[in-house]
C-alpha cells in the first residue's frame, strides 16, 4: 500500500479563515451530496458530502474561464469545516481551488493516488503564478484587478496535507465513509472513486478515459456500486478513431515537411503534451516521418513528463513493452525541451521542417501565441489543433477559419495552413461511457454531472435505450441523498 502524506512536522501558523456569508451549517442525519460545481456546467468540479460523522468534499475545482471573485459564493461550506478532500485528478477543474480551501480554514487531508499528488505539485504552482501575473498585469494597466485566491507561497502547505492512496487501496474519507480508487483511464492518477457506508455505495466516475490511448491503461470500472454519478462531458459525440487521428496527424506532417514548414502544435501541458511525444516517437522510431527537429517550448509540460517518467508503474502494457526494450516512450532522437524565454525565442529562426509543441492546448495564453505570432503569415509552416477548442478561444477561433487575428496588439494575417485533427480526446465518448457503465453491477440510481445540457440530454437517450437506469441531470446547488 503507497501511503505517504509527507505532512510537516514543525507547528503549523493560524490560518486566514476566510468568512463566506453563504455558508451553510456542516453535518447532516444522514448522509447527504451537495453538487457545487460541475453541474449544469463541464468545469468547476466540486461535491460536499455531509454524513453524521462529518463532511468531507470531493474535488475542489476551479470554475475556469471565470474570474477570481466569481469562485467563493458557489462555495456554501465553511472550510474550516471540512474533514478531508477526496481529489479525482489534478487537472484544475478538480483540484485547482485546494490551496484556497487551505489557506481559508481546512486542516484535514487530501487524499489523491501518487500521479495526481504529484502532478498537483506543478499545476496548482503555475495556477498560483499565472494568477499573480494576471493581478499584477492589471495593475500596471491601471484596470481593477482581483486579487489571486492565492499565491505560491500556499502551495507548500498545500502539498503538505496529501495523503497518497494506490488504486482498490480503501481509506476512510469519513469516519462512517470508506473510499477506494479505481483507474478512470484519463490522464496519469486519475480515478473514479467508490464511497462506502452501511448500505449506500455511491460512485464518482471523475473524468472517464477512452480506452487504447498510449500510456494511460484502459479505465477500470468499480465492480458494483448502488448509485453512480457520471460525467458527460462527450454524452452527445463519437470520437473518430484513434487510429485514423494518428495516421491524419502524420500525413499533415509529411505534407508541411514536404514544402519546407514548420508545424506549430497547441498542447495541454498535462495529457496531450505526452500523448504527442508517444506518437511522434513511435512514427520517427518506425521510419515513418522523415528525420526533423521537435521542440516542447513549454515548461508545465516538460515538468509533467517528469512526473510521468517517475510513475511508469502505471503506463499500459504498449509503453512498458517499449521500456523493457530499452526505449523511453515520453522521448526520441530529435526531441529538444524549451525550458527558458531564450530558448522559445531561438525557434523564431530555426529553419523547416520542424514541430513546435508549446502550450496553451486552446491558445489563451502561454509560448504558443508567440509562435503563431510569428508564423501564421508563413504559408510554408501550419498549425495542427489535436485537442478540443472551445467557442471564443484563439484556438476556435482560427478552426473556424478566420483570416486575420489579434495578436500582441497587432492585426496578424492567417497563411498558414490550418489543420483540426479529432479523435486524441482523453474524455470518453458517448459509447465508451455507456460501455463503462455497463461493468458496473448493481446500479439502481445514475446521475450526470460535468456536462453542458446537451451533451447529458443525449446521453440520457442513449442510456435509456441501453436499458440501464434512467439519469437524472444534476443542477447547481442540488443535494440528493448519498
Amino acid at each position: 500500500m503507497n501511503v505517504r502524506s509527507g505532512r510537516a512536522q514543525q507547528p503549523r501558523p493560524a490560518p486566514k479563515v476566510v468568512q463566506i456569508q453563504s455558508s451553510k451549517a456542516c453535518g447532516s442525519s444522514k448522509p447527504v451530496l451537495t453538487f457545487v460545481g460541475a453541474a449544469g456546467t463541464v468545469t468547476g468540479s466540486c461535491c460536499w458530502a455531509q454524513t453524521p460523522a462529518g463532511c468531507f468534499l470531493v474535488d475542489c475545482g476551479l470554475f475556469q474561464g471565470g474570474h477570481e471573485g466569481d469562485q467563493l459564493p458557489r462555495m456554501v461550506f465553511r472550510p474550516r469545516e471540512i474533514k478531508a478532500v477526496v481529489v479525482t485528478h489534478a487537472h484544475l477543474d478538480h483540484s485547482g481551488m485546494l490551496p484556497w480551501l487551505c489557506k481559508s480554514g481546512f486542516y484535514g487531508p487530501i487524499f489523491a493516488t501518487p500521479g495526481t499528488r504529484d502532478l498537483c505539485q506543478i499545476m496548482l504552482a503555475d495556477a498560483a503564478h499565472i494568477q499573480a501575473e494576471d493581478a499584477q498585469y492589471a495593475r500596471k494597466k491601471g484596470l481593477e484587478a482581483a486579487e489571486p485566491l492565492y499565491t505560491p507561497d500556499d502551495i507548500p502547505e498545500t502539498m503538505s496535507r496529501f495523503v497518497a492512496i494506490d488504486y482498490r487501496w480503501p481509506f476512510k474519507a469519513a469516519p462512517d465513509i470508506q473510499a477506494e480508487f479505481f483507474d478512470a483511464g484519463h490522464i496519469l492518477g486519475a480515478a473514479s472513486v467508490r464511497l462506502t457506508g452501511d448500505d449506500k455505495q455511491v460512485v464518482f466516475s471523475g473524468d472517464l478515459g477512452m480506452g487504447g490511448r498510449p500510456i494511460i491503461r484502459d479505465p477500470d470500472p468499480p465492480p458494483e456500486a448502488k448509485t453512480v454519478i457520471m460525467e458527460a462531458t462527450y454524452g452527445d459525440r463519437l470520437h473518430q478513431p484513434y487510429e485514423e487521428s494518428v495516421e491524419e496527424l502524420r500525413q499533415a506532417i509529411l505534407r508541411v515537411a514536404k514544402r519546407g514548414g514548420v508545424v506549430m502544435i497547441p498542447v495541454f501541458a498535462v495529457g496531450r503534451s505526452q500523448q504527442m511525444i508517444y506518437e511522434l516517437g513511435q512514427m520517427f522510431r518506425a521510419g515513418k516521418l522523415p528525420k526533423m527537429q521537435v521542440y516542447l517550448d513549454s515548461p508545465l509540460a516538460i515538468a509533467s513528463v517528469e512526473v510521468f517518467r517517475r510513475h511508469e508503474e502505471y503506463f499500459d502494457d504498449e509503453a512498458q513493452a517499449l521500456i523493457k526494450q530499452g526505449i523511453d516512450p515520453l522521448n526520441f532522437d530529435g526531441l529538444h525541451f524549451c525550458q527558458t524565454v531564450e530558448d522559445s525565442k531561438r525557434l523564431n529562426n530555426i529553419p523547416g521542417p520542424a514541430i513546435i509543441m508549446a502550450g496553451a492546448g486552446m491558445c489563451t495564453g502561454g509560448r504558443i501565441r508567440h509562435h503563431f505570432f510569428n508564423r501564421l503569415p508563413n504559408e510554408k509552416d501550419a498549425a495542427i489543433f489535436v485537442g478540443y477548442q472551445a467557442a471564443r478561444t484563439l484556438g476556435r477561433i482560427l478552426v473556424d477559419g478566420v483570416k486575420v487575428v489579434k495578436l500582441q496588439g497587432e492585426m496578424i494575417p492567417v497563411h498558414a495552413e490550418i489543420i483540426n485533427i479529432e479523435g486524441f480526446s482523453a474524455h470518453a465518448d458517448q459509447t465508451a461511457l455507456i460501455e463503462w457503465l455497463k461493468k458496473i453491477k448493481g446500479v439502481e440510481r445514475l446521475f450526470l454531472n460535468h456536462a453542458e445540457p446537451k451533451a447529458a440530454e443525449a446521453l440520457t437517450e442513449k442510456v435509456d435505450e441501453a436499458g440501464l437506469p434512467k439519469p437524472h441531470v444534476l443542477s447547481q446547488q442540488e443535494t440528493i441523498d448519498m
